[in-house]
């Protein structure tokens, strides 16, 4: 072999070598895998081979004082990297695309690529001067660290599997965890420029707060404003507040669904000529629907198109139209049936419904839109539904009190009156059709507070109905100086005889947006009492378009998404907005029970505003302390920090009870002349006391104990 010969092949083998080495320009990074624990230069020849890069799974090069990584591209099967604690600048890792595990804490770092690691379950790059962090691609990451950062924002939405996130000491001003239900230990700590933070991801139960680090943790975020979570009455938001010594405003309606939710949906007709459901067909609004896994029910009402929508959990789901809906119709399909395993999932079913009998029945409800004061105007409305299954027309007839009202307007021309009568037409009523008739009228100035407004209201025709005991209603209404413009009142008053207790009760809610701004949004949540059976729920009239959320039973909620109500300043007639409904007693009610009843108003994002408790007693007579008796009662003070003294003046008050705003009896007294009772070894809260005097009498006034 000649020298020229020999000369190639010692290049050649040389250019090889020099091919399969990495290149490594920073000093210090190349002499912390030369000194790797493990073994990474394996041949021991102060190099490393693309081989020896391709074989390391684990790189450990924390604090050795490295500026760049450069070579790091080599490592294509690095699954763990751990370089925290030295002078990087900018990290790209798009090459390590098996990489599960990155600590890349306490550098410069202000660029951080993991774009193409999807496999990343573990992230720390706390310590650093990162204002962007793009986690759109790692879907697996279970654990993030990025605190000490100058991060401005930072979603987290599509993170599904994270369990632990520490965004602490940044610069964000938002921070959203609802679609993050797995997350139990969240560090918000130092973030000044934070005002809003959404917790509610049906989680919150599972999260647990203190200083400690070992759940939430939210200090030093002076200007905190709102935070969203599951339930404003939960142990979670109670702790939140005494752990941190929080002000901020909770609400549970940032989002108008449950943050952990499936989707039953579909629509109602009526089918009108017995040749099945079409788009022909009638609609039917405020109908309820049921649906049960065997655990638990939810229900909703169907809206004006027909169109219903339950939110439901995960199971085996049965839903049917309530069974309230009288045997005279039929239902195809009987119910639906379907399975849900997981969330964010929809099941579409329709109902149609036909009648099988010639039924005639209207019926006919009046409740008042606003307080009556005296030398005012206050207005009615006048609810005339078909419940039958024939087409009706027909005439209304309202009497009132024409010494202390004048009639003034009315939406509806009247085809007659007289000085204390109104009588208005009505056509082509359609089953489940609802049709409203507002009347105006003025207040006499010379009434009275605590005037008796009467009013008896009729629909024709009465011959032929099927529930003629519908087709009147009679409504009592006091005068009053002043009221409350977020209200609820029960319309039968704050007494029902016993023997009426087979029929519906109603109520309205009234509300109204007294700000300078439109509400964009308004929830209504009512808790009924467990006297009140909520399968018999149904829905007189709203103000606007609502949609109604029913869960554990008495959980009720009605959605006024989009309602845009205008502020009092801007628009005092519009501002205003209601809730007319009717359901009936449960039948283990009893004589002397007493059901109350609220609201919480929410607008917007806005605390909960609480209305007044409406309460009726169930009474054996009608010698209940009338008005002017119960102005001589007085109950002092209220609200109480414990004692409350009873003033009856000549009133022998000889039974004392205080109930819970459920109606559970909490404490019981009796004797002569009953005049105190200490109330301090109870909880704050609202209660109902219920006075009883030596004739039998009795009244039930609300006690707010502070």
């Amino acid at each position: 072999m000649n020298k020229v010969h020999l000369f190639y092949i010692l290049l050649f083998i040389t250019l090889i070598n020099n091919a399969q080495i990495v290149n490594i320009p920073d000093a210090n990074f190349k002499n912390a895998l030369l000194n790797h624990n493990p073994v990474i230069d394996t041949n021991n020849d102060n190099q490393i081979q693309v081989s020896e890069a391709l074989a390391t799974t684990f790189m450990q090069v924390s604090y050795k004082s490295i500026n760049n990584l450069d070579g790091i591209q080599s490592f294509s099967n690095l699954e763990e990297l751990r370089c925290s604690g030295n002078n990087l600048a900018t990290l790209d890792l798009g090459f390590n695309t098996q990489l599960t595990l990155l600590y890349c804490s306490n550098n410069q770092i202000t660029s951080l690529n993991t774009t193409l690691n999807t496999n990343l379950n573990t992230l720390n790059c706390s310590l650093n001067q990162i204002s962007n962090l793009d986690t759109s691609q790692n879907l697996s990451l279970v654990y993030l660290v990025c605190g000490s950062n100058l991060i401005t924002n930072l979603s987290i939405a599509h993170l599904t599997l994270l369990e632990q996130i520490a965004i602490d000491n940044n610069q964000i001003t938002d921070f959203d965890i609802s679609n993050n239900t797995n997350l139990i230990l969240i560090y918000l700590d130092n973030n000044p420029y934070l005002t809003y933070i959404n917790l509610k991801n049906g989680n919150n139960s599972n999260i647990y707060v203190d200083l400690g680090h070992n759940g939430i943790s939210i200090i030093n975020c002076n200007n905190l404003e709102r935070i969203c979570v599951d339930d404003t009455q939960s142990t979670f938001v109670t702790n939140l507040n005494t752990i941190f010594n929080l002000s901020c405003t909770y609400t549970e309606y940032c989002s108008l669904t449950p943050a952990l939710n499936n989707e039953i949906n579909g629509n109602v007709k009526f089918d009108t000529n017995n040749n099945g459901c079409d788009n022909t067909d009638i609609s039917t609004p405020n109908l309820m629907l049921i649906t049960d896994n065997g655990s638990e029910r939810f229900a909703t009402f169907t809206q004006t198109n027909g169109d219903f929508n339950l939110f439901t959990n995960e199971g085996d789901f049965t839903t049917n139209i309530t069974t309230n809906l009288p045997n005279y119709w039929s239902t195809t399909p009987s119910t639906l049936t379907n399975t849900f395993t997981g969330y964010n999932h929809v099941f579409t079913g329709d109902f149609c419904i036909t009648a099988n009998q010639t039924i005639n029945d209207v019926s006919i409800s009046v409740f008042p839109i606003n307080a009556a004061r005296p030398g005012f105007e206050t207005s009615y409305k006048l609810i005339l539904k078909n419940e039958g299954t024939t087409q009706l027309s027909g005439t209304v007839v309202l009497d009132f009190d024409a010494t202390l009202l004048n009639f003034s307007t009315a939406s509806t021309s009247t085809a007659s009156q007289t000085a204390n009568s109104l009588t208005f037409n009505y056509t082509d009523l359609n089953p489940f059709q609802t049709n409203a008739i507002i009347v105006n009228f003025n207040v006499s100035a010379n009434a009275n507070l605590d005037d008796v407004l009467n009013f008896n209201t009729t629909i024709n025709p009465i011959n032929g109905d099927n529930t003629p005991e519908n087709n009147t209603y009679i409504l009592n209404q006091n005068i009053v100086n002043s009221y409350d413009p977020n209200d609820i009142h029960i319309l039968e008053g704050p007494r029902i005889k016993f023997e009426n207790v087979n029929q519906y009760v109603h109520y309205l809610i009234r509300f109204q947006n007294i700000g300078n701004a439109d509400a964009i949004n308004v929830v209504v949540k009512n808790e009924l009492d467990p006297y009140l059976d909520w399968t018999t729920l149904q829905l007189m009239y709203t103000s606007h378009n609502t949609r109604v959320n029913i869960h554990n039973e008495n959980d009720v909620e009605f959605i006024f998404e989009n309602i845009n109500l205008p502020g009092s300043m801007d628009n005092e007639e519009s501002s205003h907005g209601y809730i007319a409904y009717k359901i009936k007693l449960k039948n283990n009610i009893a004589i002397g029970d007493i059901i109350p009843n609220q609201a919480k108003i929410f607008f917007d994002y806005n605390e909960a505003i609480n209305t007044n408790i409406t309460s009726t007693t169930i009474t054996d007579n009608t010698n209940s302390i009338n008005s002017n008796i119960l102005n001589k009662i007085r109950i002092q003070p209220n609200p109480t920090n414990g004692l409350i003294n009873i003033n009856a003046k000549d009133i022998q008050i000889v039974s004392l009870k205080i109930y819970s705003n459920l109606g559970q009896l909490i404490l019981s007294k009796s004797g002569n002349s009953l005049n105190s009772i200490n109330l301090e070894k109870l909880t704050k809260g609202i209660y109902i006391l219920k006075l009883e005097d030596v004739k039998g009498n009795s009244i039930a006034k609300k006690i707010v104990l502070e």
